[in-house]
């Protein structure tokens, strides 16, 4: 027997506990977060000035850094293009 791995992948493992959809979910949204904070210092615009481009208020537009929790405006809103 030459299997290099055995038993099931790790999703299978969160899916059988229930977790795969909002791993999913978090990995997405730290990505998304990850991206807009790149953009952001590119471009020199600052956290209020796009919670202020996207009509939210700069609370409710916090980004992910360090594994802290993300919360991005519904996707449905229109997003600015930076």
């Amino acid at each position: 027997m030459n299997r290099p791995h055995l038993g099931s992948d790790f999703d299978d493992f969160l899916q059988h506990d229930g977790l795969l959809a909002a791993c999913e979910a978090s990995a997405l949204k730290r990505v998304v977060a990850w991206q807009l904070e790149r953009k952001m210092k590119r471009r020199r615009i600052s956290p209020a000035k796009l919670a202020s481009r996207m009509k939210t208020s700069p609370p409710h537009l916090t980004l992910c850094s360090e594994g802290r929790a993300v919360d991005l405006p519904p996707k449905d809103r229109n997003m600015p293009r930076l």
